[in-house]
């Protein structure tokens, strides 16, 4: 996923490194490499320095990977340096979080993607792609008892939210149909780029559809769905 990623964005000649002492990174382009991170848990500032060392020996760009995000202060350090951040999803959509990551892919920055996995099909998913660190394996996530009625009144809620998310998805996309018919060569490349938030949208509103009704992550999914709609437009 990281090498055809960062062939798409500039370096045809990536590769995955053959294991071994290679400094922590997976991906090697002749001026670029790229660390990847299966972890559960956000990737802090740590691996961002170790990362940028390592970049710096070889006068390569610095790039990074991970499925669940970064920190606050791991995304600020890497702005600072030029670093770039992406985060993938379970589909493997891929999305910038850093502005050298927005620089390199043509994209604006997102700011937050949906919750990492928490599902047990989905954590037998990852666990199966690649090991998690020591201390990072994930746990089922405690089921709440809902009160007398609550649980109904939250399904609704969350319907309602759905249905709005589909609503304002459908209207950025019919947008970014529309430009992609423009003569001018320009705004089409710009709305090949904003269909790619378009999926990531879509994929968002899947996700929902298939927790249960009364589920609280299907409002971030939700929220996380109109975010990229919103920014395919503005994109555009």
């Amino acid at each position: 996923m990281a090498a055809a990623h960062m062939s798409a964005i500039g370096y045809p000649d990536a590769a995955v490194t053959a294991s071994g002492p290679d400094g922590g990174v997976d991906v090697k382009a002749d001026n670029a490499i790229a660390q990847v991170k299966h972890w559960t848990a956000k990737v802090g500032s740590r691996e961002i320095r170790d990362l940028n060392g390592t970049a710096a020996a070889l006068s390569a760009q610095g790039i990074f990977y991970a499925l669940s995000g970064y920190s606050a202060e791991a995304i600020r350090w890497a702005d600072g340096v030029g670093l770039a951040l992406f985060q993938y999803d379970q589909d493997r959509t891929v999305l910038p979080v850093s502005r050298r990551a927005a620089e390199l892919s043509g994209q604006r920055v997102v700011t937050r993607l949906a919750p990492p996995p928490q599902t047990a099909e989905d954590r037998a998913f990852w666990n199966r792609q690649a090991p998690l660190q020591p201390g990072m394996r994930p746990k089922p996530a405690a089921a709440a008892k809902p009160r007398q009625g609550e649980g109904t009144f939250r399904a609704a809620s969350y319907d309602s939210g759905h249905a709005a998310a589909v609503k304002a998805v459908a209207s950025a996309e019919a947008k970014v149909r529309k430009r992609t018919q423009s003569s001018l060569a320009g705004r089409r490349a710009r709305a090949t780029r904003a269909e790619a938030l378009i999926a990531a949208a879509r994929k968002e509103l899947a996700r929902s559809a298939r927790l249960p009704a009364n589920d609280k992550r299907r409002k971030d999914h939700h929220r996380a769905a109109r975010r990229l709609a919103d920014q395919a437009v503005a994109d555009l």
